[in-house]
């Protein structure tokens, strides 16, 4: 134990010191840039992370997780330029972002080259970021805090993942979605449909709904009906009047119910807040 305590220390306190934000200086000169010294001792102390074993790299992955994201671009940087450590710092990025090391790393190569300009760009990334759910908040705030021209992008971005967090919870725990639905491998809910895909999916039964019907749908009414008049329409196989309400049985506000639709809608399309309308308690 002593012996891996040690390797830890030797490790970790030099790398925590190196990469500790410097201090604000005392006149109002730029900080000096750090030295190619410095730069070079640190890329060593992470480099030495691939020859120690797995159990040591968890518990220095644990250890770094109160640094948070801020060590994050200089461990992709050394990734970068030695593959060899890519095994090691990603057991390191997966500690502190509690995402798959690889998937982090690939999640901030597509949201550096995101160019909110280019359509193209911005829905290759908001594809990588519903993947990831309630977690695309983590990595929203990484570049939403750092000036560039992906900044105020990635704000109205960070605004619906907020909400898609929110709502991933409720999903799970107050709204008990999860007791009847499942999503692809996820849950074990046979009560009701999968949703695996349903924002994708949505469009086109709401299309659907509208044969029938006669007026106009969204996709997020189609949702938003789904969760507060689950009885208007019910996939064939499945029982009418097995739905709790919401409102009354959950007590869910609007703005909780806002937030399972947004949830709904990154589960293989986009969420988008604005396009959620959600009827008072009255028009029910």
């Amino acid at each position: 134990m002593k012996n891996k305590a040690a390797q830890i220390a030797l490790v970790l306190m030099p790398l925590l010191a190196l990469c500790a934000p410097p201090k604000p200086p005392s006149s109002a000169k730029p900080p000096p840039a750090p030295a190619k010294e410095k730069e070079a001792e640190l890329d060593a102390m992470i480099l030495q992370l691939a020859s120690l074993d797995a159990a040591v790299r968890e518990e220095t992955a644990a250890k770094l997780i109160q640094k948070g994201p801020a060590i994050t671009d200089k461990l992709l940087a050394v990734r970068k330029k030695t593959p060899a450590s890519a095994a090691a710092i990603d057991a390191i990025l997966e500690g502190i972002w509690t995402v798959p090391g690889k998937r982090v790393a690939e999640t901030l190569e597509t949201l550096a080259a995101w160019d909110p300009r280019n359509p193209e760009s911005t829905d290759r990334t908001w594809k990588t970021l519903t993947e990831l759910r309630g977690k695309a908040v983590l990595f929203l705030e990484h570049v939403a805090n750092a000036p560039g021209p992906r900044q105020a992008a990635a704000r109205d971005a960070l605004d619906n993942f907020r909400a898609v967090s929110r709502g991933e919870s409720l999903f799970f725990e107050k709204a008990q979605c999860a007791s009847c639905h499942k999503i692809g491998p996820e849950g074990k809910g046979t009560g009701g449909p999968d949703l695996a895909g349903i924002g994708n999916a949505a469009e086109g039964k709401a299309y659907q709904r509208f044969l029938v019907i006669g007026h106009q749908m969204s996709g997020a009414d189609y949702l938003v009906e789904s969760l507060l008049d689950p009885d208007a329409y019910v996939p064939p196989g499945y029982a009418k009047g097995t739905h709790p309400d919401l409102r009354e049985d959950l007590s869910l506000s609007g703005d909780q119910i806002k937030s399972l639709v947004a949830f709904l809608q990154a589960l293989g399309g986009k969420p988008d807040l604005a396009s959620i309308q959600i009827p008072s308690s009255e028009n029910k």
